[in-house]
């Protein structure tokens, strides 16, 4: 199909025309992949039509606010909450990150942040960039233990006690619900 523009669809004897555009991202050097060998040089040929270079989020924070905009408009859509408003604090922390992540790192930051801030209004206390950091002295158990309990709490709160809604959003069965509920003192 790359070559000659056609396909044979599965089940079919007859050949059906087909015009593409492929778009491929990477952040790895190409050219430097090619060298070493563990990138063919005609397929990249074939895919570098029209290149379009992106500089890492930690070289054009310019872009930043604008991105944290976006990004929390489709989160809170993706998961059907209330719009979220970013706090100066938790910008200020964002902008002095570096994102070796880049904007996937960004995303799984605010949508973490949306999930366990509490209220309308994400500060920077919900912006976790890493964990070691925060949890340099808990054990792992301590550490899931207060992502578990804390995540219980939010969604009660996200859907005013609905513990059904609940118990399906964070895919958990009715025992284990009451169990942990129990175990972590929540009160519903």
């Amino acid at each position: 199909m790359f070559f000659s523009k056609k396909f044979l669809p599965v089940g079919s004897t007859e050949p059906k025309n087909v015009d593409v555009r492929f778009i491929c991202a990477t952040n790895r050097d190409l050219n430097k992949m090619i060298e070493e060998g563990s990138f063919r040089e005609d397929l990249y040929y074939r895919i570098n039509v029209i290149p379009i270079e992106i500089p890492s989020l930690r070289n054009r924070k310019e872009d930043l606010y604008l991105l944290v905009q976006f990004l929390i408009q489709k989160i809170t859509k993706k998961e059907n909450t209330t719009t979220k408003v970013l706090s100066d604090e938790a910008f200020n922390k964002l902008y002095a990150y570096d994102f070796p992540g880049n904007v996937r790192e960004l995303e799984n930051i605010l949508e973490r942040a949306i999930n366990l801030c509490e209220g309308d209004i994400i500060t920077d206390k919900d912006i976790i960039l890493d964990y070691q950091d925060k949890n340099a002295d808990k054990t792992l158990k301590e550490i899931i233990e207060e992502t578990e309990k804390k995540a219980i709490i939010n969604c009660l709160k996200r859907y005013n006690g609905d513990k059904n809604k609940v118990m399906k959003v964070l895919n958990i069965k009715k025992t284990s619900f009451y169990d942990k509920v129990k175990k972590y003192g929540i009160k519903i």
